[in-house]
């Protein structure tokens, strides 16, 4: 292969990069700034569209962060409920989803809900249907 041929390579695998990162970052993945990542860790519970149906087990003192949407569905805001739970902040808008960060605080069940439903653009055929998202965290020592 010719030395003009591989730089040509190199230079359109460079932009397919760059593209893929612009994407990942305008969809509130891979920039902390924009409150979309979340890593697991001793003290951090990472909860997804995933988590729906499912009971999560925590220990006081846990951050629990939850991230719903960068899809192509709009989320209503995450409420909570019950006790265990405290929030931290207000949940903030992250494209057509939420990020919401809470602690573990006493001992009992929390239970977070949110709303999901089609994004369509104006004067577009849209299917009608609102689905309700839900997972139950339960706090102990």
């Amino acid at each position: 292969m010719s030395p003009v041929a591989r730089r040509g390579l190199a230079a359109a695998g460079l932009a397919v990069a760059l593209l893929v990162g612009v994407s990942l970052l305008a969809l509130g993945r891979g920039s902390p700034a924009t409150g979309g990542t979340c890593v697991p860790a001793g003290t951090t519970v990472c909860l997804t569209r995933a988590a729906g149906g499912r009971v999560e087990h925590v220990r006081r003192g846990v951050q629990v962060t939850l991230t719903l949407g960068n899809g192509t569905n709009l989320w209503g805001p995450p409420l909570l409920g019950g006790r265990g739970l405290a929030a931290v902040g207000e949940p903030a808008r992250l494209g057509r989803g939420y990020v919401a960060h809470y602690r573990a605080t006493e001992d009992g069940t929390a239970t977070i809900q949110a709303t999901e439903r089609p994004y369509c653009p104006p004067g577009t055929a849209c299917p009608q249907y609102i689905l309700l998202w839900r997972t139950e965290v339960v706090v102990s020592r």
